[in-house]
This record gives C-alpha cells, sequence and structure tokens, in this order.
C-alpha cells in the first residue's frame, strides 16, 4: 500500500491526497531541475541524498520529508515559493514560470550576441590599428631599412 496521511479535519486516513500530492511534488522538483541544468547526480551530489531517493521523489512513489524537501530545493538554489511556481504551473493554473524562463533564455541570447558584436568591433579596431604597422614594416624590410622585430 501507499503512505498514507491524515486529514486535519477529520482525522481518517487517506492516500490519495498523499499519492497525488507526491506526484505533484516530484513533477514539480524535476521540472525545477531540469529549468536550471542540473543532472540528478549534481543534485545528489550536493544534496546528500541518493540518487534513488531523488527518482523516487520526482516519480511521485515518495513524498519527501519536509527537511529533504527544503534541502533538495537548496541544492537547486530555490526555495519553497519557487516549488509553488512550478506546481501551479503543472497544474495549468500559471504560465509566469515557463514565460520567466523564456525571457531569460531570450535575455542571455540577447546578451551573447551583444557580446560577440562587441568582440568584432573590438577586433576590427585592433587589426585597423595593426594594419599600418605591418604595411610600414614590410615596406621596410623590402628596402633594408626596417628593423626586424618592431612590432
Amino acid at each position: 500500500m501507499g503512505s498514507k496521511d491524515k486529514t486535519p479535519s477529520t482525522g481518517t486516513e487517506t492516500e490519495t491526497d498523499t499519492g497525488t500530492d507526491a506526484k505533484l511534488i516530484g513533477e514539480a522538483i524535476k521540472l525545477l531541475r531540469t529549468r536550471r541544468r542540473r543532472k540528478a547526480f549534481e543534485l545528489c551530489d550536493a544534496t546528500g541524498i541518493t540518487k534513488g531517493m531523488l527518482s523516487s521523489y520526482e516519480t511521485g512513489r515518495k513524498l519527501p520529508a519536509t527537511s529533504t524537501l527544503l534541502s533538495v530545493l537548496r541544492g537547486l538554489e530555490m526555495d519553497l515559493c519557487d516549488l509553488q511556481k512550478a506546481m501551479d504551473f503543472l497544474q495549468g493554473k500559471s504560465e509566469q514560470l515557463a514565460v520567466r524562463e523564456e525571457r531569460k533564455e531570450t535575455a542571455k541570447e540577447r546578451e551573447e550576441q551583444e557580446l560577440g558584436a562587441a568582440v568584432r568591433v573590438v577586433m576590427k579596431h585592433f587589426l585597423a590599428g595593426l594594419h599600418p604597422l605591418l604595411q610600414a614594416q614590410v615596406a621596410g624590410e623590402g628596402t633594408g631599412t626596417g628593423k626586424a622585430g618592431a612590432l
């Protein structure tokens, strides 16, 4: 049988709530881990849990203890708010997580393009400044008046 949880209002045990919660939390952990581009073994090394434990949490077979859940979130450099947003996203309640991640990726791509453009401009100016020196050295070597190693 699966794990049981006591419902606070009635004191009766239910299995479906815990199973559903475990599955949703597990899917949210996996979503957050993949969004952070962390491999399972990296997260396990950071948190001290085994790969088998992480797998059982991510598949919803087991519900992590609160301290373990917090440790996993810390290993991902996230908090309970991020977990809640991931759970909302998985339930179709929020598109904010996807939009935010898309914005980050777009901003990173834009930053890389701008950096590439800046490097090209610097190289162009460097080469433009180097060109006359090279021409002068080549012209000087041809007449015998140039100095070797002038650059």
